[in-house]
């Protein structure tokens, strides 16, 4: 495998077989399913080996819906190896419904199932560093190990729901990184181009690919021939591309029935309720992350509530989940003896302090950590209920094109987001069931907000997590959608999407793994398809060439 830097070439030509643009774990998962291919593959990444504060400064949106108060440098990442750089590692796959049409959700219904999709799940597990588990009400029992126990009083309107959290194989301390696996292992037919923005697909008269032009901050620009383009740029980047690529398509590509960019998603987050600070020994040991060890690694999982199929179809309601959040004292001693090992505090005195004035808790934390091998149960100032509610595609809620441009002379992304009276209706039924459910189990009472309470949700009582979908959403009819079910743009030969863009319906789970069986199989499906022996280039696979270590 060869690395190049745009910024460095004299290159104004690259020619492929396969493009993939994005080195993110959908890109990075479908280049390493492409090894030994009978084919060329290049991939396109807009960052550098390390992130640098002028490319994140090309993820500027202007946002002119409900507020996005996420800190995008946090949450988006322009470098090798993508938003893997920066996620916290939470898994869980997409309900069988959330694939359904469902008559009380608009636009809802993939064009692919659950169970088509569920030999990619186990599959991406494996790229994402989780332990095979099954994701219904099995999973506890499919554990090597057993979890806190947790009262059985569920019965009803909501079930458990149960994230398991990446570990990376080569430090467990962190979720899966992506760039680190793939540079241990790389695949001798791929190359890849860093500082090199996707700015521009051309295609012919006929819509026929063309190519792909790409700029980098210093001014060279190039561009990229292939036979096969696979857009894997994110949520938020992949809608914008296409909406810029107009040269042909006057509305962008794969635009013809003004579906591109619209039925924008995120998981709108909020506080449902709160326990008392008293209560925390008894309500957080079942809820807390918890750690097994299973196949010669630690696996962690964590407990929430969501709600059942069942009630979602009787009462008309969305997908959502919710799961107990423990905010840090700024005095929790373990945190304390973190910042000072790392030689990272802001306050080193005060920290000293923290540690010596707790002598107790520190032996506790210290034991529970270093002796039981668990998650440190650290000091708390706050116990809440956050929730994730599911999206109901919206037509009116859309990313489109700004005045404003970027650095390289790119409209920036105009983000309208919305949402309605479905997501609080969905929230406040739900506020209600959990606040019973504590009390059948026999835990501490949760403390309602007035805005879970009442229903009155207001845009700001929201954050947005950093879950973009929908932009480029799923359909075999083109007037429902940008993609087919095979991830190919309609009306476009040989240009395919993967990614959260291309979800119909966002549901309530973290995407990265139904992200990653959607890429495994799209891999699938060009390896059959297109890349057979000969398909592409008739060429037999190339010849090594040297790795550049990042």
């Amino acid at each position: 495998m060869k690395l190049q830097d745009l910024r460095n070439s004299e290159e104004t030509r690259f020619d492929c077989d396969v493009c993939i643009v994005g080195t993110g774990p959908a890109g990075l998962a479908i280049a390493q399913e492409l090894r030994g291919a009978y084919a060329r593959v290049l991939m396109i990444e807009s960052g550098d080996a390390r992130a640098s504060a002028e490319h994140a400064a090309l993820d500027r949106v202007e946002s002119v819906g409900a507020p996005r108060l996420e800190d995008q440098s946090r949450v988006r990442a322009r470098v090798f190896g993508g938003t893997s750089t920066v996620w916290n590692g939470r898994c869980v796959p997409l309900s069988p419904l959330d694939f359904a049409e469902r008559s009380w959700v608009p636009l809802s219904g993939w064009p692919v199932s659950h169970a088509e999709l569920q030999p990619y799940f186990e599959r991406a597990a494996r790229y994402l560093g989780l332990w095979p588990v099954r994701y219904d009400s099995a999973l506890e029992a499919s554990l090597p190990a057993k979890l806190p126990p947790l009262p059985d009083e569920l019965a009803g309107d909501l079930m458990r729901c149960t994230w398991q959290y990446s570990v990376d194989e080569a430090n467990a301390s962190v979720p899966t990184l992506s760039s680190r696996a793939f540079m241990d292992s790389p695949p001798e037919n791929v190359e890849v181009l860093l500082s090199a923005t996707a700015t521009h697909i051309e295609v012919d008269g006929n819509a026929q690919l063309q190519w792909l032009e790409v700029r980098s901050l210093n001014g060279r620009v190039a561009r990229v021939h292939c036979k096969l383009l696979v857009v894997c740029a994110g949520g938020i980047e992949t809608p914008r591309l296409l909406l810029h690529s107009r040269s042909t398509m006057s509305t962008g590509l794969g635009n013809q029935h003004d579906m591109l960019g619209r039925c924008f998603m995120d998981h709108p987050r909020c506080t449902l309720g709160h326990f008392a600070l008293a209560d925390g020994p008894r309500i957080r040991p079942p809820f807390m992350l918890q750690r097994v060890d299973a196949g010669g690694r630690p696996r962690y999982f964590a407990r929430g509530l969501a709600l059942t199929p069942d009630c979602q179809r009787r009462e008309q309601l969305l997908n959502c989940a919710a799961w107990l959040d423990a905010r840090v004292a700024p005095d929790d001693p373990w945190h304390a003896l973190k910042r000072l090992a790392r030689r990272a505090s802001a306050e080193p005195l005060a920290d000293v302090f923290s540690i010596a004035r707790q002598p107790w808790l520190t032996a506790q934390e210290l034991y529970r950590r270093f002796v039981e091998r668990h998650p440190v149960l650290f000091k708390t100032d706050a116990l809440t209920l956050l929730c994730d509610v599911e999206q109901a595609p919206n037509l009116d809620s859309r990313i489109g094109l700004s005045e404003h441009l970027d650095a390289l002379g790119v409209p920036m992304a105009r983000i309208d987001w919305r949402f309605g009276e479905a997501e609080r209706r969905t929230l406040q039924r739900f506020a209600g069931l959990a606040q019973r459910a504590f009390e059948r189990m026999g835990l501490p009472q949760l403390q309602l907000t007035d805005s879970a309470r009442t229903g009155q949700f207001q845009p700001g009582d929201f954050v947005d997590v950093a879950h973009p979908a929908g932009g480029t959403r799923m359909a075999s009819d083109p007037r429902r959608g940008v993609v087919d079910e095979q991830c190919q743009v309609h009306g476009v030969s040989g240009l395919f999407v993967v990614g959260t863009s291309v979800f119909p319906t966002n549901g309530h789970a973290n995407p990265t793994l139904t992200l990653l069986a959607l890429s495994l199989r799209l891999a699938d499906h060009l390896k059959q398809r297109y890349l057979a022996r000969g398909a592409v280039s008739g060429a037999e696979p190339p010849q090594p060439v040297h790795v550049t270590q990042l």
